[in-house]
């Protein structure tokens, strides 16, 4: 299977002039998923952490 070794960046842009902005970014960044070292990802605080524990590893 051919791989793309390339990164993207997704900007996401939420006003914070809405004091409960992050309580409803947070469903919707849940939904974000994305693929890296042949597992999947969703865009949240433990699956980043996993994410980056994985790349650690990889670059040893």
């Amino acid at each position: 299977m051919w791989q793309r070794r390339q990164a993207s960046r997704t900007f996401i842009l939420v006003s914070p002039d809405n004091p409960d902005h992050l309580i409803e970014v947070k469903p919707i960044l849940k939904r974000l998923q994305f693929y890296a070292f042949n597992a999947r990802f969703d865009c949240t605080r433990e699956e980043l952490i996993k994410l980056g524990k994985r790349a650690d590893n990889d670059h040893r």
